[in-house]
């Protein structure tokens, strides 16, 4: 007995039918194959934002003067690890770097790290751990939140005699050892005079010679190194 073959009935289509089937076959190769790449480069992507490293504890802590925040972090294993930033925002979006941390690179111990901010600002802030893999891949931990309620006194400043002959003094009360410079201004805000001097912490006394300047008003300015000024008026006499 012969099998005969099935013969389908040949459909003859038209050549806008034919378009169109062109169409729909090549528009579901394209959607194929862009699922395809955002599927690996999903799983490429996630793949990278994990972390290597483990962090386990980080903390902010106020000393009881605030004047330094000790940062403390711990991490339990470290893989291909770099190095850590510390940064520091007041308004807990924009932040800056405060200090760099060299890590340990690869390691399945528990490590501790730790820094110091000198210059806490008042009011709120915010800290936060940023650590870079050696491939150059970069990670954020947590954010520690602190509230600074401490306000430093100012400095301050008293000039006398007044009004003063050929010497002045100037009394200074500051807060903590640094270089500071002073300068005495006329009132048309030139310098006429200006000397560095290293102030300790408390009470310090300066001796000015103001003999070579003619007879007026003036003003006694002390700039410290951290920028902040005060001001005191002197009248100079014969």
């Amino acid at each position: 007995m012969k099998l005969k073959l099935l013969q389908l009935p040949k459909i003859k289509l038209s050549l806008k039918q034919r378009l169109i089937s062109i169409a729909l076959v090549s528009a579901t190769v394209i959607v194929c194959s862009i699922g395809s790449f955002l599927y690996f480069n999903s799983v490429s992507h996630s793949t990278k934002a994990n972390s290597p490293t483990t962090i386990a504890l980080f903390t902010a802590t106020l000393n009881n003067t605030g004047t330094q925040v000790q940062v403390y972090w711990v991490t339990t294993s470290e893989y291909n690890c770099d190095y850590f930033t510390i940064q520091r925002s007041v308004n807990g979006v924009d932040y800056s770097q405060l200090t760099e941390v060299q890590a340990s690179g690869t390691s399945t111990s528990q490590l501790s790290y730790s820094c110091i901010d000198n210059n806490p600002v008042s009011g709120i802030s915010h800290y936060r751990l940023k650590y870079f893999d050696i491939g150059g891949e970069y990670h954020y931990g947590a954010i520690q939140e602190i509230n600074n309620e401490y306000v430093q006194p100012e400095n301050e400043i008293n000039v006398y005699p007044m009004p003063a002959n050929n010497f002045a003094y100037i009394d200074l009360t500051v807060f903590s050892m640094a270089s500071a410079e002073i300068y005495v201004v006329d009132l048309t805000g030139k310098i006429v005079k200006n000397i560095n001097a290293e102030l300790n912490e408390g009470k310090n006394k300066i001796k000015l010679d103001i003999s070579d300047l003619p007879n007026g008003i003036y003003f006694v300015n002390l700039q410290d190194q951290t920028g902040k000024k005060i001001s005191q008026k002197m009248i100079k006499t014969q």
